[in-house]
């Protein structure tokens, strides 16, 4: 069921809210033995917020098309009076004294959030999300697998069907990822247009709050609710779109990049779209000034507490910030100010397409014991930069990306990657609700039989 038609049975009367959280209540804790999605729950304060929403329908005074709608937050963002732990034993003891800008966004529209708060990747730091105070996070699909980070809580908790949409956020492909490997659509918006305020950083000017849920439908409601937007139309007429060659984007996985060859081809010739195949421009370069820029930033954000309790860290995370230290502050500024052009110049040329189409991550998910993956030429990767390999650069960029399932390989969930130009984030959700309405087989049910 749809957020919308969920809504308007909640108008109806067919449904409540209040049933539909009961039906999910005792789906918790199994869910949470398999995954550990959550972070902490409250029954107690969910039910009441569930009522008050019911109340909000009987009376006529319903706030929007998500009042009553089960949502998740990411522990990164903040609500009055409750932790934002990061996944992490640092900040156990930490109490957020307003909201976030987006969790106020979801309390005027009557969003359902007061459930509990999802785990991650601690402080976002980690596309894998194996890394937790809290424990690692699951795939649904197969709990032995990495579900993606570090927004992996929220993805589980779409994946599994508990929730309709969650809140993530993004560094280096930290919604698309965990969305390409559980099986569900994830947008990482363009750079500023939804607002950080009481989320706690990893990198201030690559970090992005953004919409996770089931369908892209879903994505764009969320997406409205955030930013008061009302959705578009796609143009009718041919869409011109970049497909970047092969040689420069290709999977890990020869079955992998096989099925994501076609499914990409499948999609451009059912929209008889205008393709165009080339290189990007500086991609190894732009790897370089991001690994710069985030290794600097979060470095800068967490140095007190590093030299103060350094054994309360996860021990991924506490070496990759040991290691921002090894970049000069020239170096970091080269980078902010190469950065500068380089997005100049994408823009410019991105002026030419509706939008770009290639993979999300060159693998499937990973077993939480990879750390290593070989790449086509024979060489051994980190795993982590194999998973940020195709999302990061649209950080850097700051442009808008979409993540949306594209059926399953072996099981396992597959994701393909919209990115349009700057600001079209609209444009790009609905080119993205057109391609799963050409492809319905495409998003699959959830595991967990709630669809």
């Amino acid at each position: 069921m749809s957020v919308r038609a969920l809504h308007t049975a909640f108008r109806t009367g067919r449904r409540n809210p209040v049933e539909v959280l009961e039906e999910r209540l005792p789906l918790i804790a199994p869910w949470q033995e398999r995954t550990h999605l959550f972070v902490e729950w409250n029954v107690e304060r969910a039910i009441k917020a569930a009522e008050a929403s019911w109340k909000r329908y009987r009376d006529g005074t319903f706030r929007s098309e998500w009042d009553g709608v089960l949502v998740g937050l990411k522990d990164l963002i903040d609500v009055e009076g409750q932790a934002t732990t990061a996944g992490s034993g640092v900040r156990l003891d930490h109490r957020a004294v307003a909201d976030a800008a987006v969790t106020r966004r979801l309390r005027e529209g009557g969003a359902l959030y007061q459930l509990g708060k999802l785990n991650l990747h601690e402080f976002a730091y980690g596309p894998t999300g194996s890394s937790s105070y809290f424990g690692p996070v699951g795939n649904p699909w197969a709990p032995d697998r990495m579900a993606g980070g570090s927004s992996s809580g929220s993805a589980a908790a779409v994946a599994s069907g508990l929730m309709w949409g969650a809140l993530g956020t993004d560094t280096g492909g930290s919604i698309r990822i965990p969305a390409a490997l559980s099986g569900i659509s994830g947008l990482k918006p363009t750079y500023g247009a939804i607002s950080t305020e009481g989320v706690v950083p990893l990198s201030w000017s690559l970090d992005h709050v953004g919409p996770m849920a089931r369908t892209v439908a879903d994505v764009q409601s969320l997406w409205g609710l955030l930013t008061g937007r009302a959705p578009v139309e796609r143009p009718m007429r041919r869409p011109r779109v970049y497909w970047p060659q092969a040689s420069q984007i290709v999977c890990y996985d020869p079955a992998l990049d096989a099925y994501l060859q076609d499914a990409i081809a499948q999609i451009l010739e059912s929209l008889d779209a205008e393709v165009i195949r080339g290189p990007l421009i500086d991609l190894e370069e732009i790897w370089l000034a991001q690994s710069i820029i985030i290794g600097s930033e979060a470095l800068s954000y967490h140095w007190q507490s590093l030299n103060d309790r350094a054994g309360d860290y996860q021990p991924d995370v506490r070496e990759r910030l040991a290691q921002g230290g090894a970049h000069l502050a020239v170096e970091y500024l080269a980078a902010l100010r190469w950065r500068q052009e380089t997005s100049r110049r994408y823009d410019a040329w991105f002026q030419s397409y509706d939008w770009m189409v290639l993979p999300t991550v060159p693998v499937l998910a990973p077993y939480h014991t990879d750390t290593a993956i070989r790449n086509p030429e024979g060489a051994i990767e980190d795993v982590r930069a194999v998973l940020t390999r195709f999302t990061a650069p649209f950080n850097f960029l700051g442009l808008p990306a979409l993540s949306l399932p594209f059926g399953r390989l072996h099981g396992l969930p597959v994701g393909i990657q919209l990115v349009a130009p700057r600001g079209h984030d609209d444009l790009l959700l609905a080119w993205g609700e057109d391609i799963q309405t050409r492809f319905p087989d495409s998003t699959a049910i959830p595991p967990g039989g709630l669809a």
